[in-house]
């Protein structure tokens, strides 16, 4: 099945590129779209691993638990899909409490019944170390409009995201370096005055579902959208990845909050590397038909237009302030 005649180093995959490859002798090659009974069936799984995914030493059971299933849903949420039902497995170490585990139960279901989605928790099991939680999201219905998405890019289209961007990264360095300072002297108290916008956004991410249901109502055509959920470059190269088009995004055009940009300074990191590959905003990116202009204007409290599809190139280039373009995959933190 799969033939190597020199082992490979998992370095070299992306998770998009690791999946599809262990994916090639799957019965479905449509990702997670499969149908049942003629009706669509769309399935989305996600895996989180302390000390990988999430540090407990300062992020609270609840916000956990309201995080992974923001994170859960919010690639379904980014294609106009409502899910119906989420699931979560846990495996857990008797390192942690009943009360802490409870904790993160309250958390997942107030996530839930926030968005409207019914949710169990489907089994627990035991490791020697650690924890592990994996959710899987299922949907049966179709989406809030159909279609939500037409596919079909042109030159010219706009390139548009929900909200601010790069807030989740900074609130998560900031978290980190409170976390070496009480490493170093555990008398210290944390020093998170006037941080909570950006701490916020890293603990407990909203999912935009009135971003959607703005969309919807005022019928605004898509020829794309993505979740933002690992940076925006992240999020965007996989729209284009087959296609000979490019993008032109406008650095002077990236919504980036006050508070987030202050960070910025202090930390000495780049704000528009940042928001190329920071981290877990759950913000929701869109490529709208330029026809659509005038209507994506009026929400211009729920969208900001960052650039265009270009066919003079095939990369994502950014026009940096200073008049020089840029591929974003020189700005980015790695290349992976």
């Amino acid at each position: 099945m799969f033939e190597n005649a020199t082992p490979s180093s998992l370095n070299s995959f992306t998770k998009p590129q690791l999946l599809a490859h262990l994916n090639r002798e799957a019965s479905s090659k449509e990702g997670g779209e499969w149908t049942n009974a003629g009706a669509a069936l769309v399935v989305n799984s996600l895996q989180w691993n302390n000390t990988v995914h999430f540090d407990l030493t300062y992020t609270p059971w609840k916000h956990l638990g309201f995080k992974f299933a923001v994170a859960c849903l919010s690639p379904q949420v980014a294609l106009g899909i409502k899910p119906d039902y989420l699931l979560l497995d846990l495996t857990t170490s008797s390192k942690y409490s009943l009360d802490a585990l409870e904790e993160l139960a309250t958390g997942f279901f107030t996530a839930c019944k926030t968005y409207g989605c019914k949710s169990k928790i489907n089994d627990i099991t035991t490791a020697a170390v650690g924890l592990s939680i994996h959710g899987t999201a299922i949907n049966t219905q179709l989406p809030t409009r159909s279609p939500y998405v037409n596919k079909r890019l042109n030159a010219g289209d706009l390139i548009c995201v929900s909200g601010d961007l790069g807030g989740a990264y900074l609130g998560l360095m900031l978290l980190e370096r409170e976390k070496r300072v009480f490493k170093d002297n555990p008398d210290m108290q944390p020093d998170l005055e006037g941080k909570d916008y950006i701490v916020g956004r890293q603990l407990k991410p909203n999912l935009r579902l009135d971003v959607v249901d703005q969309l919807v109502n005022d019928d605004i055509a898509l020829s794309g959208a993505f979740a933002i959920d690992n940076g925006l470059s992240k999020g965007l190269m996989p729209i284009f990845e087959n296609e000979q088009l490019g993008v032109v995004l406008y650095e002077e055009k990236l919504p980036i909050d006050h508070e987030t940009l202050n960070q910025c300074i202090d930390f000495g990191i780049d704000p528009t590397v940042a928001v190329l590959d920071g981290g877990e905003d759950y913000e929701l990116g869109y490529v709208i038909p330029q026809s659509e202009y005038e209507k994506v204007q009026k929400l211009n409290q729920y969208l900001t237009v960052i650039g265009y599809v270009a066919d003079q190139t095939t990369d994502i280039l950014m026009q940096l302030k200073s008049g020089k373009s840029v591929n974003i995959k020189e700005l980015r933190f790695d290349n992976a």
